[in-house]
């Protein structure tokens, strides 16, 4: 991709990111190929409240900076994407309509983190990779009937093995 092009944006789940560093989770090194393919064509996106990029450090600041572990490749994927690689900030406030929406898929109060990651991916027109199974995932229809219906028709919610097959599968051909 030429300088002058824009980097398409991206939302990850911080589920994804752990799922790089489980082997059982990453069947076939499906997530390194992922990371790996889009790391010149995507730009990971963020809410402007802090909320995911806490959600990261939460989860995963302690893999990054473990030292027995430095070595990984997955560490390295690890780190370029959550500290070398400049991330975007969605400067806009989430509509209620958007918000109030997605509440009605994702129910639990608890899930703040779960619907920002839906709501960034929406406001940013782009693909949610998500592993969540369940509260993202298996709503995805749902999800994406509910954000489709105020005008976001580029999101999808895919999973890891999905993202896997639409975006490694053009790197291939």
């Amino acid at each position: 991709m030429k300088k002058s092009e824009k980097l398409l944006p991206i939302v990850i789940d911080a589920n994804v990111f752990e799922h790089l560093l489980n082997p059982q989770e990453n069947v076939d090194q499906h997530i390194n190929q992922i990371l790996a393919v889009i790391t010149s064509s995507h730009q990971l996106y963020i809410d402007r409240g802090g909320k995911i990029q806490g959600e990261y450090e939460v989860r995963l600041e302690a893999a990054i900076n473990n030292p027995e572990q430095q070595d990984n490749f997955e560490i390295y994927l690890l780190r370029f994407w959550l500290k070398m690689k400049e991330m975007k900030i969605v400067e806009v406030d989430t509509p209620q309509s958007l918000r109030d929406a997605i509440k009605k898929v994702i129910i639990e109060v608890s899930e703040t983190i779960d619907r920002c990651f839906v709501e960034t991916a929406a406001l940013s027109n782009c693909d949610l990779i998500t592993n969540d199974e369940l509260h993202i995932h298996n709503r995805a229809k749902d999800l994406k009937k509910a954000i489709k219906k105020l005008g976001y028709k580029k999101t999808e919610i895919i999973n890891s093995l999905e993202a896997r097959d639409k975006f490694c599968s053009k790197s291939e051909s």
